[in-house]
């Protein structure tokens, strides 16, 4: 299927619903629900007869894709292409095929390999939907359930091209702090984001995950790709980061904010994370050997992920065990 570029119309009733779905039966309160408008005049376009949605990023073990409709005709059909940036970019896209979601889904085995997705709809069908959504069901939103926050639902802007996938096979972990405020929110995640891209002039976020000390896990820099946390390492490392400010030197309330404590959900969140991570990779041990804070890495020059975090490094270790002893179990 081939499109042509049309004028941008139709904007008052496309939203994207972002369900994070729970383990097992759902019922509508086991679902996690945000519903935003993201369309904005000129970010979509329409392609002879068809719209088609904004780029939007895979997570990492992704399971499938699912879509849901409200008004127009039952027998919608949906469309997906996928590809690279430069494949997927607006003024490229007639070398691009497009496949049909059958049965309002998406296997991740039909889009393995494969780090961005757009999706299209007929002209004709649009006019009569109330509603479009599309929902990533991954490893981290089933595990995580309510703490976990995607990047669909914090807004995340589209990663540059530039955009490095991995070198190697990742097989350790980055823990890092962002010296900055306690702010468990969207907005705090967007701070990072764009001070990495705008500032640093890097490809995306440079963390892989970036927890909250209220237990909230934001997924950061897709995990399809290396991260730009720890210089000279970044090739096998994930990177995850605490947001707040965890040195009691450095964090002394005059240069940076004052020093974060650690909690409970963020010392839970950093350990079942990790022990989640090993899991799907299929590491077999966790250890002081791969599960790192940021200075004890060969050629860092810096205090992060600071003291307070590193006082309590053995203990998100032996989490992680745990969960990954739990996890092994239930898969056996």
């Amino acid at each position: 299927m081939q499109f042509k570029r049309f004028q941008m119309r139709y904007l008052t009733s496309f939203f994207i619903l972002v369900n994070l779905f729970s383990l097992g039966c759902l019922s509508e309160s086991d679902q996690k629900t945000n519903l935003y408008n993201d369309l904005v005049l000129g970010r979509n376009y329409f392609d002879s007869g068809h719209l088609v949605s904004e780029t939007q990023t895979l997570p990492g073990y992704l399971e499938k894709i699912t879509f849901q409709i409200e008004g127009g005709a039952p027998d919608v059909e949906i469309y997906y292409r996928t590809g690279n940036l430069a494949e997927l970019d607006v003024n490229n896209h007639l070398n691009t095929s497009w496949s049909t979601a059958a049965q309002l889904q998406i296997n991740a085995l039909d889009i393995q390999g494969n780090a961005f997705i757009q999706f299209a709809v007929k002209e004709n069908d649009f006019t009569h939907l109330k509603k479009l959504s599309w929902m990533f069901e991954s490893a981290f939103s089933h595990f995580f359930k309510s703490s976990w926050v995607a990047r669909e639902e914090w807004h995340a802007r589209l990663p540059k091209k530039d955009i490095s996938t991995w070198g190697q096979e990742w097989n350790s972990f980055a823990i890092h702090h962002t010296a900055g405020q306690a702010a468990s929110s969207l907005k705090a995640v967007q701070n990072v984001q764009n001070y990495h891209m705008d500032a640093n002039k890097w490809s995306d976020a440079g963390y892989h995950f970036l927890l909250g000390n209220d237990g909230k896990i934001y997924e950061g820099r897709s995990l399809l790709f290396q991260g730009a946390d720890v210089k000279g390492h970044n090739a096998y490392t994930v990177g995850i980061v605490a947001l707040g400010c965890f040195d009691e030197k450095e964090c002394d309330g005059t240069k940076n904010p004052l020093v974060t404590k650690m909690t409970k959900p963020l010392l839970h969140a950093f350990g079942d994370l990790i022990g989640l991570l090993a899991h799907k990779k299929n590491l077999t041990e966790i250890t002081v050997s791969n599960v790192k804070g940021h200075l004890q890495f060969s050629g860092a020059k810096t205090v992060c992920p600071g003291n307070i975090i590193m006082n309590y490094l053995d203990d998100i270790i032996a989490i992680a065990k745990e969960t990954l002893k739990q996890l092994k179990l239930m898969a056996a």
